[in-house]
């Protein structure tokens, strides 16, 4: 019998489970096209290896690159694409990986929330760029925040419409001083 190939990154048990990933059905391990080890997920190889991950291309499917956490057998990307059980201990695998299998092999990336699983290794997802906030002029003066008419004693100090719009505009990007317009702002 053969040792059992050696799992990289944060795995928390002998069945390859990680710190990502670690239900009673995540046993397997991905050997990774790039670097030729096996990683129990994507996020486990990002972390641990200075390259980008690359995914096998569907001509090299039929090698061996898919370690069962349970008995240790190793299978074929097309073996285990077409199994929801390993072949030798029917251990259950889980279905949810089939949403990143965009991660690992040339296939095209599910219909669904990149935020959820993931961008492809080799892309940077907008959905993962920070929210852009309204620049600080903008956020000074709201509605909200004026004061009342009851509240203002001198209606000389409050500043012009005109001159604060010059201001708005100049600080602030076209969307931003249309908004304001509507909330009659400036």
């Amino acid at each position: 019998m053969l040792p059992r190939p050696h799992v990289y990154g944060p795995v928390v048990d002998d069945q390859t489970r990680c710190v990502h990933y670690r239900t009673p059905q995540d046993v397997i391990a991905i050997k990774f096209e790039c670097c030729r080890r096996y990683y129990p997920c994507f996020q486990c190889h990002a972390e641990s290896e200075a390259h980008p991950a690359t995914q096998w291309p569907e001509s090299e499917w039929s090698e061996r690159a898919i370690l069962c956490g349970v008995c240790g057998t190793e299978m074929s990307i097309l073996a285990y694409r077409a199994a929801t059980n390993c072949p030798s201990c029917a251990a259950e695998f889980n279905d949810g990986c089939r949403l990143h299998a965009h991660l690992y092999f040339a296939v095209p990336a599910p219909a669904t929330n990149p935020r959820e699983y993931g961008p492809p290794a080799a892309t940077v997802s907008p959905a993962r760029q920070p929210p852009q906030r309204p620049c600080a002029s903008a956020q000074r003066e709201r509605p909200s925040q004026r004061p009342s008419a009851a509240t203002i004693t001198d209606a000389t100090s409050m500043p012009s419409p005109v001159a604060s719009a010059g201001r708005y505009r100049r600080s602030c990007s076209r969307r931003t001083v249309s908004t304001l317009a509507v909330l009659n702002v400036v």
